[in-house]
């Protein structure tokens, strides 16, 4: 019993060392494979540990700024895209008015010639002729034999524009703006002014609203002012040979095309030859010294009235040859012309 005992405990310690021997060996196993492993995982776990803490402080303070920044731009960059696509549709909108506007402006009426043509009228008879401008945005010229022996006048040309030419006019309603062209006998051979002075009610010298202007056109004795009437008006009286021309428009718009037209065509006047009803050729007929002498008191200044009638008498009596010369000239006359 005692030895079963004995071999029983010493069973026992031999397991026993054998599990401190293993134990042992464990150890040194663990400490060999295992506990690098577990310091290198401490290691890991500290590093990571530094890098998470970073990123949650300084790098991120950063990294948040530069996100801000790329935001800015490009919210700055969006805007600009906006921008630039709104401002290209504006300028294409612009374009594509103007183009509208300017297919408007060139396209040409089939049934209408747009632009204008010149015709030139010309009058044997009295001597004159000037152009005009013709077709629809032109005039249609109308002329009449209108002898009136009381006051001379022996014709008339009238141009109206041709749209109201073909609006047809209400009854007892004014007449649309026209430009006249009157022609008168000057059987006193008075210059221009003293024409329009003597004839005041034909020439509307009594209604001028301005200073009257000395010229001449195409060579030949005028003058220009302005007469309140119906309309206002231009007027240019014009003594040619023996005859008053007298060129008027009427105008409701000092700026209207009417005007220009009508200093065009007073451009254009000029004089041509031709033969008096009594077949004598212009220039050998007789001249009036009175009118003459008196006409001259037109483009002359006096101190007073009693000189002007000492020059006029002078004059009758030959001692101012130079005033039968210019009236010679002024009025194309030959020199071989008699008083």
């Amino acid at each position: 019993m005692l030895s079963e005992s004995i071999i029983g405990l010493t069973q026992t310690d031999e397991v026993q060392g054998a599990q401190a021997k293993w134990n042992e060996l464990y150890e040194q196993y663990y400490e060999r494979h295992f506990a690098p492993g577990n310091e290198e995982m401490r290691r890991f776990r500290k590093s990571y540990i530094i890098l998470f803490h970073i990123l949650t402080t300084r790098t991120f303070y950063y990294m948040k700024r530069i996100l801000f920044v790329i935001a800015t731009l490009a919210i700055i960059l969006l805007g600009l895209y906006f921008y630039i696509r709104t401002s290209n549709i504006d300028v294409l909108d612009q374009t594509q008015d103007v183009a509208s506007s300017t297919v408007d402006t060139v396209t040409i009426d089939e049934d209408a010639t747009v632009i204008d043509t010149f015709t030139t009228y010309s009058n044997p008879e009295f001597g004159v002729e000037f152009t005009y401008p013709d077709g629809p945005s032109g005039y249609v010229l109308d002329e009449s034999i209108s002898a009136n022996p009381d006051t001379g006048l022996v014709h008339t040309i009238v141009l109206m524009r041709a749209e109201d030419a073909e609006n047809s006019l209400p009854i007892d309603s004014e007449g649309p703006p026209t430009i006249t062209l009157q022609i008168f006998n000057n059987t006193d051979n008075q210059l221009a002014l003293g024409w329009a002075e003597t004839f005041s009610l034909l020439s509307n010298f009594n209604l001028k609203t301005s200073d009257v202007t000395q010229s001449t056109v195409d060579g030949a004795n005028a003058i220009s002012y302005m007469a309140d009437g119906l309309y206002t008006s231009d007027n240019v009286v014009v003594t040619q040979g023996e005859h008053v021309y007298m060129v008027s428009e009427m105008f409701t718009d000092s700026e209207s095309q009417l005007r220009n037209d009508f200093l065009q065509l007073v451009e254009s006047i000029r004089f041509i030859p031709y033969q008096i009803p009594n077949s004598t050729p212009v220039g050998q007929g007789k001249l009036d010294i009175n009118a003459v002498c008196e006409g001259a008191l037109a483009y002359m200044t006096f101190p007073d009235g009693e000189s002007a009638d000492v020059f006029v008498a002078e004059c009758k009596e030959g001692e101012h040859p130079e005033v039968i010369e210019q009236y010679k000239v002024q009025m194309s006359l030959e020199e071989g012309v008699a008083l």
